[in-house]
């Protein structure tokens, strides 16, 4: 352990940290600087919020306080000390290291909370949806907030308070010099990926054993109709390239068959646009072209088979999905996902018009 004066000088820098984020509005005010500094000194070296955090779930019937705890802080300590870099502050329950088999055990073997940590926090192969999100953005913000959202949804008791709201999180996460943006980032993109994580009325993020929306909706946009989905597609694009002077064209037709093409351009000007994956093969149209009389009546707009194709499809597929549960009543006005279910269709519809 540091001297008196060492973590003296650690507490006064936490509470600069928590007094700026306060002072930017992306924490609430909910203790003085100077209190959370006389708190890190009492609870040092772990995060004085810890305590809080472990408290939700000590009257778990298979939770033996004392021993239970002392078990849970000795893998704490253990995945702080096998950290490869030395960039630990305050301990928190950020802290816990799931790729170590222990670790991992002791915090499932609490709530049970198994499919949540290999499908959102930690998986073997990578593929867990936090592992994602750092992978994309090289840091390790979205490991951190799921494990101090896991810690904090920890409780079986009746009627349970679980998870913490945003502000929390930050406060928990908040250290000198820290870019608390980051962390925002990482919770925005677990809310939006996660299948097993939830969102109380009360803002309280959670993670739980039951599937959320996010999960609920990925199952319906997997089992989407092609026809369906190229519907969807195709108004997109009638609506995109909808002819407004009429020079150039008088008349869209969005990933037509070569029968449809052949029948308008006898009366019409036409835009055929034709998705560089579609069933019509470009040489096929081509050939068409070749043999056209008045030439000037078709004009044919395609381009490369690209990452941009497929995330046209796959936002169409997500908002066949959203429109597929409102109407068979999957979610329903006045349930508690309704809030959070009008959000994820005006997400997808903006992730779908947005595709360029």
């Amino acid at each position: 352990m540091p001297d008196n004066a060492q973590i003296a000088h650690i507490a006064e820098s936490f509470g600069k940290a928590i007094e700026q984020a306060q002072r930017s509005k992306t924490i609430e005010q909910q203790k003085s600087p100077e209190q959370l500094a006389s708190e890190v000194e009492q609870t040092y070296p772990f995060h004085p919020q810890m305590k809080h955090i472990f408290a939700l779930f000590k009257e778990n019937k298979e939770f033996q306080q004392t021993r239970g705890l002392l078990e849970l802080a000795s893998r704490l300590l253990k995945s702080v000390w096998e950290r490869q870099a030395n960039d630990v502050m305050l301990i928190g329950p950020q802290h816990f290291d799931l790729s170590i088999d222990e670790v991992r055990e002791k915090i499932i073997s609490i709530s049970r909370l198994d499919d949540a940590v290999a499908r959102d926090i930690y998986s073997s192969d990578g593929s867990a949806h936090a592992q994602t999100i750092d992978a994309n953005t090289g840091n390790t913000a979205a490991a951190q907030v799921a494990n101090l959202l896991l810690v904090s949804s920890l409780s079986t008791a009746v009627n349970p308070v679980k998870g913490l709201t945003l502000s929390e999180t930050l406060e928990c996460l908040a250290t000198p010099n820290a870019d608390l943006s980051f962390y925002q980032q990482a919770c925005d993109n677990l809310t939006k990926s996660s299948w097993y994580l939830h969102k109380s009325a009360e803002g309280r993020i959670y993670f739980d054993k039951l599937e959320n929306l996010t999960k609920m909706l990925t199952g319906l946009a997997a089992r989407a109709p092609e026809p369906k989905v190229s519907e969807l597609i195709a108004h997109r694009l009638r609506e995109a390239f909808e002819p407004r002077s009429k020079r150039a064209y008088q008349k869209v037709l969005a990933l037509p068959s070569i029968d449809e093409i052949e029948k308008e351009v006898q009366v019409n000007r036409v835009l055929a646009i034709i998705s560089p994956d579609s069933k019509l093969p470009l040489e096929e149209v081509g050939k068409f072209f070749s043999t056209l009389v008045r030439k000037n009546n078709l004009l044919v707009l395609t381009g490369e088979k690209s990452f941009e194709v497929g995330k046209l499809h796959e936002a169409a597929c997500q908002v066949y999905a959203v429109a597929q549960a409102d109407a068979t009543g999957k979610v329903k006005k006045g349930d508690p996902q309704w809030d959070e279910f009008e959000d994820l269709i005006e997400l997808y519809e903006q992730q779908f018009n947005g595709v360029r």
